[in-house]
């Protein structure tokens, strides 16, 4: 039988605090950012959403956030979520018309996994229709967008 150890495991606490690599990367206190969004029935490719404004000097956790279909919302539909400076920062090909919850980090990991930035200045978030296709009309999504806001 073998033993596998991951990162943290062989630094043997050398990472920082909780193991984080960069323990100010997330530090600070989590907010909850709750969109619910009635999508109508003319949603077409490349039409935009306004989520919310998250404030200056926070880091949104693309890790944390999700999207809550309430009922299944059309043949297809497939968003990213990003902000003017990158569309699909956060979220990259989220893929809705099954319904149900979907994670900011499927079918792909977006950016801010890999390179988390903090916001300079206060940014709207938004999601960009990649595909739409029969949107059953008035049905309804809620994005919970995590992000930290201090030091």
């Amino acid at each position: 039988m073998s033993t596998l150890q991951s990162d943290i495991a062989l630094a043997k606490g050398k990472l920082g605090v909780n193991g984080l690599k960069d323990p100010t990367q997330y530090q600070g206190t989590l907010h909850i950012a709750t969109a619910v969004v009635d999508l109508g029935s003319t949603l077409a490719a490349n039409d935009i959403i306004e989520l919310c404004t998250i404030p200056a000097g926070s880091r949104v956790v693309s890790a944390l956030s999700y999207a809550i279909c309430h009922a299944d919302p059309g043949t297809t539909l497939t968003v990213d979520v990003g902000n003017s400076a990158d569309t699909d920062r956060y979220a990259d090909g989220m893929v809705l018309s099954s319904g149900g919850v979907v994670n900011f980090l499927t079918p792909a990991i977006p950016a801010n996994i890999t390179a988390p930035a903090r916001l300079d200045e206060s940014t709207l978030i938004y999601a960009t229709v990649a595909s739409a296709n029969t949107i059953t009309a008035n049905s309804k999504i809620t994005f919970q967008i995590a992000y930290v806001t201090g030091n």
